[in-house]
């Protein structure tokens, strides 16, 4: 016996879900159910459970799903298309069967809202920075944070437009410091510029964008014969938790 829930799911499965999305149709708030392929709760995007052929379902908690397992979510902010993947936020209703959320009824909420100003559309920021989408593919403004995956360590950048500052610490090698620097000038899509001075010896380092106007990978050239880095990005509370435990140096 199929299980019944005390709402109407909009689309039964990821495929008549992407073919919507595909065709410009406005999904936001609507409910669409969807089988695991993968589940990546440490991607760039975020907590991914991946479905479809190009379809990133990011949640704000981890879940408790594998591969195989059928979620019914709602959407919760119109999803934002990149380079033919869609990154699609969204709050799990069911899983597996099991409700664990009720979903929200926008319709009640403008019924209660006795406020006669209109309801904001501000769009919501990205995971990995202050700003929304189209904001930060700018890479002028806000903060950014991004973060590369060794075997036993994790190494961070904080990139502070706001206050002009770029932040480097590693988590997980027992190290107790975070390096400050000053941006001098330029943006991401361009390049930020941090000249160094570390007890006299003066180095210049550039972080840009990998892709312009495509915030998802940032990369560190330093200058000093190695190879650009790059780093993926990763949740900004997260990032700034850490950085506050460190003791800062600033150079």
């Amino acid at each position: 016996t199929e299980p019944e829930y005390d709402f109407t799911i909009d689309y039964e499965d990821a495929k008549s879900f992407e073919k919507a999305l595909n065709d410009g149709k406005t999904v936001n708030n609507k409910i669409v159910q969807f089988d695991v392929i993968e589940y990546k709760p440490d991607s760039a995007l975020g907590i991914n459970c991946w479905s479809g052929e190009h379809l990133n379902f990011i949640s704000n908690n981890e879940l408790d799903v594998k591969k195989g397992d059928i979620i019914i979510g709602q959407i919760i902010e119109e999803p934002t298309e990149f380079f033919g993947s869609w990154e699609i936020l969204y709050k799990p209703l069911v899983i597996d069967g099991d409700q664990i959320n009720t979903p929200s009824n926008p319709s009640d909420d403008k019924e209660n809202n006795t406020s006669q100003e209109p309801e904001s559309s501000a769009p919501s920021p990205v995971f990995y920075s202050t700003n929304d989408y189209e904001t930060a593919k700018n890479g002028n403004v806000g903060v950014f944070s991004y973060k590369k995956r060794y075997t036993d360590y994790d190494v961070y950048w904080i990139v502070d437009l706001n206050e002009g500052y770029a932040y480097n610490f590693f988590d997980g090698d027992g190290s107790s410091t975070c390096d400050k620097y000053k941006i001098s000038s330029g943006n991401l899509n361009d390049r930020v510029i941090l000249n160094i001075n570390d007890a006299g010896y003066e180095v210049t380092w550039y972080l840009h964008f990998k892709y312009k106007n495509a915030p998802e990978t940032l990369v560190l050239n330093e200058h000093l014969g190695l190879d650009p880095t790059e780093y993926s990005t990763t949740r900004l509370s997260d990032a700034l938790n850490i950085r506050n435990t460190k003791s800062i140096r600033t150079y």
